[in-house]
Parts: C-alpha cells; structure tokens; sequence
C-alpha cells in the first residue's frame, strides 16, 4: 500500500473530526435533535466543509458501522480462536460491546431509525468486512467438518446478523437496560449449536 501524502492524511484526519464530533451529538442528544450546522458549530468547520466530506447527516451514520467494523478488528487482532463458533461468536460480541460501551443505546436507536427510513447501504452490504467475514469463518468451519456438511454460510451469517440486529432493537426498546454483549452471545450460541457436528463437545 502506498504510504499518504501530507494532504491526504490531513484530509482523512479532519473527516474523522467530523465524524467523531458528529458522533457525539448524536449520542448526547439524540440523531434527530441534531442537525447539520450544529455539526459545523462543534467541529468547528464551515457548511461547505462538511458538504465536502459528507453528502448529508444520515451518510455520517454508514459512517459508524464502518468504524465500528475497523474497531472490531482491530480488537480481535491479536486474539486466538479455539474454533469456528467461538471466532463468529468473538466477532459479533465485539460488534455488540462497541454499542454498547462506546455509541449507546440512544445513538443506535438514531442509527436504526436513518436505516430504516432511507435505503441502506453499507450496513447492510454482502460486501461489508463482517458479513465477508462470518461467511469465510463458516467455510471453513464446513471444510473441517465442525459445521454440517448442509449448513448454507451466506444463508447463516444472515442469520447471525438479523438476529442480532432483533437483539439490538430489543435493547434500544427497553432503554438500554440489560448488556446487550450477553444477550446477543446467548442468542447465537442457541442458533448456532443447530448446525454443529458434535454439539454435545459444546460448553454451553
């Protein structure tokens, strides 16, 4: 990869600013309550500025589950995984931490809410790291023999997401209220012991 130019990094630098401050707003006030020159008031930066980096405030929230992508990698970077379901399992832990602890239930409802009343995009993208990712976890858990030899991975890893993206609603509905890292380990651990080969080898 080529190393950035000074311009570059400057730019990749001021719309992560953007973001971030954006970021915040959001999670202190609500996605709706905020809006555009707010953004431009915090940050400290002109209409045409934020215009330049983001087509509008909802391209702010496909943002997020970019970041939140790269944050879950860059976490699980160095950790080993036993076996397939626990490397699916670290993953979407992960995800489902970084709500959490990091954006909140109130941002998350403000997220769901521009998803749902405009077409997705990257979260919901078959090309997005995660869902590439799960997909290439339950290859190999089939080619190894872990996994049922008639598990469908595109058709799981879906699964997996929807399931815990009806935990997330959950959590955003009853205000935050339980761990949503819990519930969402406990659901897949219960989805996922379906297609094992051995589930009686399983800690459950």
């Amino acid at each position: 990869m080529n190393k950035l130019n000074n311009r570059e990094q400057k730019a990749i630098n001021k719309k992560w600013h953007i973001s971030e401050t954006a970021m915040a707003l959001f999670k202190e006030r609500g996605y709706n309550s905020v809006k555009v020159k707010e953004i431009c008031k915090a940050a400290d930066i002109s209409l045409g500025t934020f215009y330049h980096y983001f087509s509008s405030k909802d391209s702010i929230i496909d943002e997020t589950y970019q970041i939140i992508d790269e944050r879950i990698f860059e976490c699980l970077d160095e950790r080993k995984f036993n076996t397939p379901i626990d490397k699916i399992l670290g993953i979407l832990e992960q995800s489902a931490c970084i709500m959490q602890e990091e954006l909140g239930y109130v941002l998350m409802v403000g997220s769901y809410y521009q998803i749902i009343s405009s077409k997705p995009d990257y979260s919901y993208s078959h090309n997005r790291n995660l869902y590439v990712t799960l997909v290439e976890t339950l290859k190999e858990g089939i080619a190894t023999g872990y996994f049922k030899k008639d598990t469908e991975p595109e058709e799981i890893a879906e699964t997996c997401l929807r399931l815990g993206r009806g935990d997330i609603i959950d959590w955003c509905l009853k205000g935050g209220s339980f761990k949503l890292c819990d519930l969402i380990v406990k659901d897949l651990k219960r989805m996922l012991y379906s297609i094992v080969v051995n589930p009686e080898d399983l800690e459950f």
